[in-house]
Order: C-alpha cells, then sequence, then structure tokens
C-alpha cells in the first residue's frame, strides 16, 4: 500500500523546486503576489541609476556617473532602451540570481528569435556562451516572457 503526503505552503510562498529534496522541502516567498510588468517592476523597486535626456549616466544621488549620447540608428536606440528595461525585468524575476557562464554544467535559460515562427523562445543553455539576458528556470523565463512579450520583442526581433 502506498501513502502519500500533500504538502501545502504556508500563505505567501511556494516550495523552491531548485533547493527542494525528497527529503528536504525549502519554501521561498511566493511570486504570485509581485509585479509582472515592467511598468510594475518600476514602481515597486524605483531603478537607482537612469540616464537623462542628454545621456549622463546619474545615480541616486544625481551625480553624473558617465556621459554618453550618440548611437547610429533610431532602430538601435529602441533595441538599447529595450535591453535596459530587460535588465530590470531580469533582476527582478531572478530574485538575485545571477548566471554563471565560467561553469559548463550550470543551467541557464536564454531567448532567442525564431524568424519562422515569428516569436521569441526559450533555450537551455549548458555551456561558455553567453547571453545579456539569461533567467534562472524555464518558469521564471517563460513567465517574464508573457508577462514582457513586447519588450523581449523589441529587443529579439529584427
Amino acid at each position: 500500500m502506498e501513502k502519500e503526503l500533500k504538502i501545502t505552503p504556508p500563505e505567501g510562498y511556494e516550495i523552491d523546486t531548485e533547493k527542494s529534496t525528497l527529503e528536504h522541502i525549502v519554501f521561498k516567498k511566493s511570486d504570485k503576489e509581485r509585479a509582472k510588468t515592467y511598468e510594475e517592476i518600476v514602481k515597486e523597486a524605483a531603478p537607482r541609476v537612469y540616464v537623462t535626456s542628454m545621456g549622463d549616466i546619474v545615480d541616486e544621488d544625481d551625480s553624473v556617473v558617465i556621459t554618453i549620447n550618440q548611437i547610429n540608428t533610431e532602430a538601435q536606440a529602441k533595441k538599447l532602451i529595450a535591453l535596459a528595461q530587460l535588465f530590470v525585468i531580469m533582476d527582478y524575476y531572478n530574485d538575485g540570481w545571477v548566471p554563471n557562464w565560467e561553469d559548463i554544467n550550470a543551467t541557464k535559460y536564454i531567448m532567442f528569435y525564431i524568424n519562422s515562427d515569428k516569436e521569441v523562445s526559450i533555450t537551455e543553455r549548458y555551456t561558455h556562451t553567453f547571453s545579456p539576458i539569461a533567467f534562472k528556470s524555464v518558469f521564471v523565463a517563460k513567465r517574464a516572457l508573457k508577462n514582457n512579450k513586447e519588450i523581449f520583442e523589441a529587443f529579439y526581433k529584427d
């Protein structure tokens, strides 16, 4: 006769599938209550550095860190803005996790654009191949993509 045990996480928590084993269950704060879109993320955790209309990179104390204000084309400028937004999204959804590009056995989930399918897709990488945007799990990557599809397409498409 088989016995079964159902575990219900406490309110506001979920099982951390990356850190849990069959013998040891670890809970983490649930992402269900967290912001989802880029706009919601920025409202919740305002970035500490921004770029002025003159191209100055300014920190939270309004001190100019770097000045750069030139890019070759409007298309490149739009991709650059989308990339900046994707960094905010990636940091938020990864919740402190940073990909280890030195370890070929460390799993990372990256995005790419498939022209024939006309959509952004997710792939798993174990290699040294670098990608500016990487997520800690396919679940997190899918949720980030679902909630911010236009931003991903702005960066990866064309």
